[in-house]
């Protein structure tokens, strides 16, 4: 087994520039998973490890990478189809994302792009420059539940859709077992976190079913019990002409519940997101089940193809104006919160 390369800091009469086929920048859980579906989707391929804070890094995580480079200078790209998983804080993402970019690697952005819309225009004309292509890691898409209510919708089988209600309730303190919660980024404001941001699938996935919606009102609450300084529960409504989408999010949930209800004309439809299933009730009573293999886990795997593949095609269409609608939303309802 070959042993990981420790590049460190540039050094102009000691430097190694190392030619790249991904770079991943972060260590969290959220990086690991995705260094180990590109392990298992492109063996081929020599993974770098971007160390951008130059912090101690685990020996497990550190045997992912081929190289372990503290400084961006000393990166490039190898190959056209080079790319660059930004799974570091939200905060950070537009930053990394215009640095390597420019570099000419594609890039892959963990959800969500960024919290605030600073230097989003400068990172847009660099990746046209470059003729890089842009994802934006929303992975529930690809749940099979979704798109079967995408299907439902769009046939009109069952009528128009009169209204939906959204939850996705979950504690996140529970979500890192090995890191005390209030050290995390979803503790901090500053790095991107709270219920908006780390709970901002529900809201891509509600554009991506129902559309823009012509007004979008909102309410937000804050925890008193650990002090924080981020909004815990958050309650978005989507108005359109025919319907309203409600979408409830909380992090301190002490109930773990990720659940959407459509009310169609003639009946209505319940997607669990965790179980991945979904029911369909007319009168109170259940008419029809539909349930799939695919879990929420291996919605990412199935992301990470598409991207592979979305990126390998000669004209990438990056559709800058419908990539900053979510961002501009999450940056509207965090100054608000």
């Amino acid at each position: 087994m070959e042993t990981t390369k420790i590049i460190k800091k540039h050094k102009k009469s000691n430097s190694k520039i190392i030619k790249s086929d991904v770079v991943v920048i972060g260590t969290g859980n959220i990086a690991i998973k995705h260094t180990n579906i590109i392990k298992r989707l492109l063996p081929d391929k020599k993974i770098t490890l971007f160390n951008y804070r130059n912090k101690r890094i685990d020996n497990s995580v550190m045997r992912l990478y081929d190289y372990v480079v503290e400084d961006s200078e000393l990166i490039e790209v190898n190959k056209k189809n080079s790319f660059v998983v930004i799974a570091s804080p939200a905060s950070l993402h537009v930053e990394h994302a215009i640095n390597f970019s420019d570099k000419g690697f594609h890039l892959f952005i963990e959800k969500p792009l960024s919290i605030n819309t600073n230097r989003l225009k400068r990172l847009f004309n660099i990746i046209k420059t470059r003729d890089t292509c842009l994802y934006i890691a929303y992975n529930l898409n690809f749940l099979n539940g979704i798109q079967q209510l995408k299907k439902m919708i769009k046939g009109k089988e069952y009528g128009e859709v009169t209204h939906s209600n959204i939850y996705a309730f979950s504690n996140f303190i529970n979500w890192r077992k090995n890191k005390k919660f209030k050290k995390t980024v979803t503790s901090s404001s500053s790095l991107g976190g709270g219920a908006v941001s780390e709970l901002s699938h529900e809201l891509d996935y509600a554009l991506d079913i129902f559309g823009k919606p012509y007004q979008i009102l909102s309410t937000f609450s804050k925890s008193n019990d650990y002090n924080l300084d981020i909004d815990t529960k958050s309650s978005i409504r989507f108005l359109y002409r025919k319907k309203t989408v409600n979408i409830y999010l909380d992090i301190l949930s002490d109930i773990e519940k990720r659940i959407c209800y459509i009310y169609f004309d003639d009946l209505e439809a319940q997607l669990d997101i965790n179980k991945n299933s979904i029911i369909l009730l007319k009168n109170g009573k259940i008419i029809k089940k539909y349930s799939y293999n695919q879990t929420v886990e291996d919605t990412y795997f199935d992301q990470m193809k598409y991207f592979i593949s979305y990126m390998s095609k000669k004209n990438n269409d990056n559709n800058l104006s419908d990539i900053t609608y979510l961002p501009k939303i999450i940056n509207r309802l965090r100054y608000n919160a």
